[in-house]
């Protein structure tokens, strides 16, 4: 409560300021900015439940944002955030579409049509507002970045990519950011390969120092989001590369004041646990060590403390699912729901380890079915349907499991800071391969297994078990596929 209440008095006076100005003369681009400003930032950086504030908040900041370009063309700042709103009218995820220069509740604007075509409507705005400040400013880097996170928004990956390829050409341009953001948009289109390639680059491009020259953004936060990309290759050596970056980035992370070298060590043995790396009693006490400074944050504000747990309660998610141990999910549900709600699957596995098959079957019937997973949100880098496919599969629901694993799609990933579930949607190939294989579906289990050997073509040898075994059924699928087509050609009339 304090500190909501503290937002909104600074809220409050960073408006106060730009319309007294108004007041007295009403064509201050700058004026108009610094209002339009104040109401973004009040609507997103508050924690507002309601979406009806948030809808005239950021009603009055396009409007403002709106205004500020219309007396000075070059107000580059105003573009960007025009991006930023129309990215929101333009996201199903967002709740709220944008109808005549004016925000909507989503559930209030209408039939699902009209939803639909404010969203597409946006999407155009949106990127003509990006493609438009680019082609004003190309030097701008915020105007690169801004045009490649709309392509993300979007899921237009391919393009994000292409866009930020485009900036590699021009070193006044190409930033830390950038370079470290277009491996993570190869990985949401499925280019596992080239994402492992363009992290290395990234790394060479821009080690600790030039990072702390070139961005605004806190160096230490690309290292360890590089974490997911590399865990999506099975590149262990990699993780713990970046890892030692993130530590060389400084002594705490900004906000919460957590230690990187704690942090660092945290998500990095998340990762590995998600690439199939053992629970050893090291990376197991590194988490528990993580764990108890995480749960009591010192001379942290509840809000943010609770954010971090959020972004940290992957780890704790694939340390259970990796041990089996009660303890880590009960945590893990703890930080991913703000003690709200349950992960119904986990509660599914704990049902299954007492031995309570009839419990995990009357939840796995509540679970999403996978027509309305392939366009749904998945939290946690997919690791919630992942392990809800492993449920099924556990229950015997074969067909159900591989119908699961065929619905995830990594455009649909969100993901915070690292995240393990990004390398066990990779392996999440292999399980679903040795799943059609048992359902006699030789051609889909054949491509499965091709998949996940090709993404893993470069993983750590110490994991190398896995591709081999991928392997070894890709000949053994393909000796069976000729053994029949030769049966059926030599048989008689």
């Amino acid at each position: 409560e304090s500190s909501y209440e503290d937002a909104r008095a600074a809220w409050q006076q960073a408006a106060s300021r730009p319309a007294t100005l108004l007041a007295t003369d009403s064509t201050d681009a700058e004026a108009w900015y610094g209002l339009a400003d104040a109401e973004y930032h009040a609507a997103s950086n508050t924690n507002l439940q309601s979406l009806d504030t948030m809808r005239a908040m950021l009603t009055r900041s396009l409007h403002g944002f709106e205004r500020a370009i219309a007396l000075d063309s070059t107000f580059h700042l105003a573009y960007e955030h025009l991006v930023r709103l129309y990215q929101i009218g333009a996201s199903p995820m967002s709740g709220l579409v944008i109808a005549n220069d004016t925000f909507e509740v989503a559930s209030a604007a209408g039939d699902t049509a009209r939803v639909v075509a404010l969203q597409v409507a946006a999407q155009e705005r949106v990127k003509d507002f990006a493609l438009g400040w680019v082609a004003q400013d190309p030097s701008a880097s915020q105007a690169w970045q801004s045009l490649a996170d709309t392509y993300g928004v979007l899921k237009q990956f391919d393009s994000a990519s292409a866009t930020l390829g485009r900036a590699t050409e021009r070193p006044d341009v190409y930033t830390p950011s950038m370079a470290y953001t277009r491996p993570l948009y190869r990985v949401l289109s499925g280019d596992v390969l080239t994402a492992q390639s363009e992290l290395r680059a990234a790394i060479a491009r821009f080690p600790g120092d030039s990072i702390r020259k070139r961005e605004s953004v806190a160096e230490v936060f690309m290292p360890i989001m590089g974490m997911s990309i590399a865990g999506a290759g099975g590149q262990v050596a990699l993780v713990d590369e970046l890892a030692t970056e993130a530590r060389n980035a400084g002594e705490t992370l900004p906000l919460p004041g957590l230690p990187t070298q704690l942090a660092a060590g945290w998500f990095a043995a998340g990762i590995k646990l998600g690439m199939g790396v053992p629970p050893t009693p090291a990376l197991l006490n590194t988490i528990r060590k993580g764990q108890r400074t995480l749960q009591t944050l010192q001379g942290v504000q509840d809000q943010i403390a609770e954010q971090v747990r959020f972004q940290a309660a992957g780890v704790l998610y694939v340390t259970f699912l990796a041990t089996g141990d009660s303890t880590f999910a009960v945590s893990a549900m703890n930080w991913g729901t703000a003690g709200t709600g349950r992960f119904i699957e986990l509660d599914a596995l704990l049902a299954l380890a007492r031995g309570d098959s009839v419990e995990a079957r009357r939840i796995a019937a509540t679970f999403p079915a996978p027509g309305v997973l392939r366009n749904a949100r998945l939290s946690f880098g997919g690791l919630r349907v992942i392990t809800q496919a492993e449920v099924r599969a556990r229950l015997g629901d074969l067909r159900g499991a591989a119908d699961v694993y065929g619905a995830i799609s990594p455009a649909n990933f969100q993901i915070n800071l690292s995240e393990p579930g990004v390398a066990m949607y990779t392996r999440s190939f292999l399980s679903r391969a040795r799943i059609l294989e048992q359902l006699g579906d030789r051609e889909a289990a054949l491509e499965a297994y091709e998949t996940f050997s090709a993404m893993w073509e470069t993983a750590d040898p110490s994991l190398q078990d896995q591709r081999r075994e991928a392997q070894a059924a890709i000949a053994r699928l393909r000796d069976a596929g000729v053994t029949r087509a030769i049966g059926v050609s030599g048989a008689p009339d």
